[in-house]
């Protein structure tokens, strides 16, 4: 083992391995670290911080970092190069995969952290101050807190929090490439497809359904049960649950209405230019 890793400052220890590990993880680190089954134990060139709390049967790959006042529960795997922030606690059996980072959070039990997701980054907050003219960024300093056999998809983000903590649910499933900004709160059992985005503040209640690159608004809360269609924008909140589609949202039956009378307006226009434009050629002739 080694003191002091490169950047990291005083406090760290690298946590030694097995040649063997090292030469079979160095081989294939998507098989190593998605099912732990290449190699057991303390994977090579792994840091964590003394004051880490970290469980002996956690799989650490190469790379990972834990930080300080850290715990990592019982069967935990964290992956090639993820990161555990300073302060935060892993329940146990919950796996971050590579290059996946945890900051200024709690995540609970039996989660699933696909690569490259980040927990805990500020959110998007800044003003305009007038005296000076500058953009100022607003304090972020409030935490995630993700419950019980959550899946959040690669790439993904969670921002934290600044007036309160941003929460998700138990068994809420996040594809990849969703964003769910600073405050926000989805309930239980939520399902957010791929590219959904959800504005600071606003809220979801449980078993929510949102449809492939839908939207929901800053402060705009969603009635448990919801479902909303792929690319649907919720500007204001839904009070009652259902389907929506749309932009901006509405009950799904009345979206289908308007897409039938549009398309009925757009026929007669085509119908009219037509008639003008035939009209208009006899009388040139």
């Amino acid at each position: 083992m080694a003191a002091g890793g490169p950047g990291l400052g005083a406090g760290w220890v690298r946590q030694a391995g097995p040649r063997r590990q090292a030469v079979r993880c160095a081989h294939s680190l998507d098989s190593c670290g998605e099912s732990g089954a290449d190699y057991a134990g303390r994977g090579p060139g792994a840091w964590v911080h003394v004051t880490a709390s970290v469980d002996s049967s956690v799989v650490l790959g190469p790379g990972a970092v834990v930080g300080a006042g850290s715990v990592v529960g019982a069967g935990c795997v964290l992956m090639a190069n993820s990161v555990v922030g300073a302060g935060c606690r892993i329940g146990e059996g919950t796996s971050l995969g590579p290059c996946a980072s945890v900051h200024h959070a709690d995540v609970g039990s039996h989660c699933i952290i696909h690569a490259g997701a980040r927990i805990g980054a500020d959110g998007f907050g800044f003003f305009h101050d007038p005296e000076s003219g500058m953009t100022v960024k607003k304090p972020q300093e409030l935490r995630v807190v993700v419950g019980d056999h959550v899946e959040l998809g690669a790439n993904s983000c969670v921002d934290r929090g600044s007036w309160r903590d941003t929460v998700l649910g138990n068994h809420v499933k996040v594809d990849n490439l969703v964003q769910i900004g600073h405050n926000a709160v989805v309930g239980d059992h939520c399902i957010l497809c791929g590219h959904v985005a959800l504005g600071g503040s606003s809220s979801l209640g449980d078993h929510v359904v949102m449809g492939g690159k839908s939207a929901v608004a800053d402060h705009v809360e969603v009635a448990a049960g919801t479902m909303l269609a792929g690319k649907t924008g919720v500007m204001k909140s839904i009070k009652e649950s259902g389907v929506y589609a749309g932009f901006p949202a509405e009950p799904v039956r009345e979206w289908r209405r308007g897409q039938v009378r549009l398309r009925q307006l757009l026929r007669k226009t085509r119908h009219r230019h037509r008639h003008h434009s035939m009209h208009d050629l006899e009388h040139d002739r």
